[in-house]
């Protein structure tokens, strides 16, 4: 098309967007648009249906509701432009620019190309966003399902109630965005950067997370079910999730041990989650006591006030897991990982073993930290009085004002420990009273 052409389309279009005498509304479907300067141009409601308008200067433009069906964007400028509920299914942006485009309620889905004698397998495609930029843009309840997004910077965008199932959003950088409510079902998340982001109740449902940086995001009452966060960058997220969120046979053993718990072994069973995934699980200020946690994952995990008193939680994995103000008196740590844990006003000390009668038999089962990593963990007033701590790893814990004395720290790593006001062991390494190590292993 030429410039004139162009002109008198807009100029009768502006007059039937004011419902004006001799308007008519614009209707550029298929044509060649590439490389024309429409920098705040009034296109709203614009028929653009398989256009070519890569390269176009579009900054600013009114695309509100314009049907842009399978629209050729790549390099387009594309700033400050209005696209709110605008069609743009099927649509190519690759390297286009978007920052601080409304893009709210756009349907950016994947589209379908409609030629006579194509197979309709050949009539699918994914939407190319891939390397565009997004900063700043309003994308709420904007439907981006299956796009392709590689690549993209997307930082303090808004993306509530987006739909991004099985969205391409590799190496794409989200920092500080909004994605409260969003659906990220089966989307790729690999090397994502998510740093500072919201996805508080956002569907992450068998999202794949592998190397992403989820450092200090906000993924609380998101569901994660299927997601694997082992190579994923959780450092100070708040990850955790309800028991509600996993699966059924989690569910029902922790509600048979919470039965066996309050009917003191009458009825109920003791759980037996040796070796189970419940990472990042809320569980604050529940009764696991005597539970099997031995080998169980729960990085993470919010266990704030919780009773452990005689549970089995060997080379369980804890790294970063909550454990403020927690009952682990008894508890057997031995080579469990509890690196970065929150484990202040924690009580990791020993259990007075009772007889038959109830009567004190004057022995007392300490909790075994022995071999355990405490690394950069804060144990700032906990009471680890008469605790094993034989070669643990405790550099560059906070032991503030915690209480050591006759717990046995033979071999322990005390390297950049801070000791301001703990009460160190004295005298003899372990206490007479104290059951022998075999035992407690």
């Amino acid at each position: 098309m030429n410039p004139h052409d162009i002109l008198e389309a807009l100029a009768k279009h502006e007059r039937w967007l004011a419902q004006e005498r001799g308007g008519s509304r614009a209707d550029f479907a298929l044509a060649d648009l590439h490389g024309f300067s429409l920098c705040e141009a009034n296109l709203k409601q614009a028929k653009l249906a398989g256009a070519d308008m890569s390269n176009c200067d579009l900054a600013g433009a009114k695309l509100s509701e314009a049907d842009m069906f399978s629209v050729r964007l790549d390099g387009a400028n594309l700033a400050n432009a209005d696209l709110r509920r605008a069609d743009l299914r099927g649509a190519h942006l690759r390297h286009a620019n978007l920052k601080g485009a409304d893009l709210t309620e756009a349907d950016l889905r994947g589209g379908a190309i409609i030629g006579a004698g194509q197979a309709a397998e050949d009539r699918r495609f994914l939407s190319d966003f891939s390397e565009s930029n997004f900063d700043n843009a309003a994308l709420d309840r904007a439907n981006l399902g299956g796009a392709d997004l590689s690549g993209a910077t997307m930082q303090r965008a808004t993306l509530e109630r987006t739909q991004l199932q099985g969205a391409n959003l590799q190496n794409v950088n989200l920092k500080q965005a909004n994605l409260a409510g969003a659906d990220l079902s089966g989307a790729d998340l690999s090397n994502t950067n998510l740093a500072g982001a919201s996805l508080k109740g956002a569907d992450l449902s068998g999202a794949n997370l592998e190397n992403a940086n989820l450092r200090n995001a906000n993924l609380a009452g998101a569901n994660l079910e299927g997601v694997d966060l082992d190579s994923a960058n959780t450092t100070g997220a708040n990850i955790t999730r309800s028991a509600d969120n996993f699966p059924p046979d989690i569910q029902d053993i922790l509600t048979s041990h919470f039965e066996w718990i309050d009917g003191n072994g009458a009825s109920g069973r003791r759980a037996e989650l040796s070796g189970m995934d419940v990472s990042f699980i809320d569980l604050k200020g529940v009764n696991l006591s005597g539970a099997n946690l031995r080998g169980t994952l729960m990085k993470g995990a919010n266990l704030s006030g919780c009773l452990f008193v005689m549970s089995d939680l060997e080379e369980a994995d804890l790294e970063g897991a909550n454990l403020e103000k927690a009952e682990l008196d008894g508890t057997n740590l031995r080579g469990a990982n509890l690196s970065g844990a929150k484990m202040a006003g924690a009580r990791l000390g020993a259990v007075d073993l009772k007889d038959a009668k109830g009567r004190s038999t004057g022995r007392l089962w300490p909790t075994n930290l022995s071999g355990s990593s405490l690394a950069g963990a804060d144990l700032a007033g906990a009471d680890m009085r008469h605790a094993n701590l034989v070669g643990a790893d405790l550099s560059n814990a906070n032991l503030a004002g915690a209480q050591l004395q006759d717990a046995n720290t033979a071999g322990a790593n005390l390297d950049g420990a801070n000791l301001e006001g703990t009460v160190l062991p004295t005298g003899p390494k372990r206490s007479k009273e104290l059951a022998t190590e075999d035992a407690v292993g």
